[in-house]
């Protein structure tokens, strides 16, 4: 029964557009039973590795309705070792047999704008589909989908997080997905000018830090636009797990150190990225490539975003609780790439 699921989440967890990291999450539902993929497990690694956790979802469900501050520890199912994703709770309510959860950049350039509802309105006439604001991922989320759920809703659009897509098998998953990415797609990437590597080499002499290996992570560097809007908050929960709070910024003809130190002060730890204005990035010795695939989502997003309309960021008070959750760091230390 785990076949065509694990297959399918490994096609999707192995397209950066779609799925970053350890993030995402897909489910499948068969007699009172839910297999949803484990928290900080790779949904690429599906093929090759069993990256799912089983649970009563019927049970799951009543504690909902019945407000239970944790409705689903005590309902998974024996012998698990693996702890479930955080989003359980959404996919046992959903009705579906199967339910996709996607980090897709589409979407998130879409719904950071401030006119997105508006503009998602037009694109997705004739389907199913309902938005919601933004909402802490895991039990926050669950509450508010429990409003829209009445409309049986085969789409799912969540501000500045991302997809969630139910069909009655995984074909059907598949094809609603790949339409509603066609629909949500771009017509034009904004292209940004390429490094300067020597300038990025010679600034992180002495320094515990490289320049990135990808050309798309220097593309917000390069690009004084795509800096000024990233450098003004987050945009979505992964970044702030993954890559911190805030950008760590070096403006032009500014000193590296300086940045560094501020960014230190303010939050304790270092800075997993460097942005240098006109320059590029400078990335961690030891970056986990968790981290590094957040960078390339955060530039992937930029790409696709008409960087003259204005932004929905999170809040400090959302940012702050994504900080401190004991989920979502169980989660970052779980993941080992």
């Amino acid at each position: 029964m785990l076949t065509s699921i694990s297959k399918l989440s490994a096609k999707i967890g192995k397209d950066l557009s779609l799925i970053q990291g350890a993030g995402g999450n897909t489910s499948i539902k068969e007699r009172g039973r839910m297999w949803v993929k484990a928290s900080g497990k790779w949904l690429s690694d599906a093929d090759t590795e069993n990256i799912f956790v089983s649970v009563n979802d019927t049970a799951i469900r009543e504690a909902i309705k019945t407000n239970e501050t944790d409705p689903v520890t005590q309902h998974i199912d024996e012998n698990q070792i693996l702890r479930p994703s955080i989003e359980t709770t959404l996919h046992a309510l959903l009705p579906h047999k199967i339910v996709l959860h996607v980090h897709s950049v589409n979407a998130i350039a879409w719904t950071i704008r401030k006119d997105g509802f508006k503009q998602l309105k037009d694109k997705l006439q004739g389907l199913n589909w309902s938005w919601l604001d933004y909402h802490q991922p895991g039990l926050p989320l669950t509450n508010a989908v429990v409003k829209v759920i009445k409309n049986n809703p085969d789409l799912l659009i969540l501000a500045n997080h991302g997809l969630v897509i139910g069909a009655d098998d995984c074909k059907k998953a598949e094809k609603l997905l790949y339409e509603i990415e066609t629909l949500l797609s771009h017509d034009s990437l904004n292209i940004s000018p390429k490094p300067d590597i020597k300038k990025l080499i010679k600034l992180s002499e002495g320094i515990p830090y490289k320049p990135a290996i990808s050309d798309e992570i220097h593309a917000i560097a390069t690009d004084i636009n795509k800096l000024k809007v990233a450098s003004q908050g987050i945009f979505y929960p992964d970044h702030v797990v993954f890559l911190g709070a805030e950008l760590c910024v070096v403006n032009f003809g500014h000193q590296v150190a300086p940045s560094v130190e501020n960014y230190y002060k303010k939050y304790n730890t270092m800075p997993i990225a460097i942005y240098i204005e006109d320059a590029g990035v400078l990335v961690s010795n030891d970056i986990m490539l968790a981290s590094e695939v957040m960078l390339l989502a955060l530039s992937y997003v930029l790409m696709r975003l008409d960087l003259s309309i204005e932004c929905n960021y999170l809040k400090d008070d959302q940012v702050f609780q994504l900080l401190n959750w004991e989920a979502e760091k169980y989660r970052q230390g779980f993941t080992q790439k």
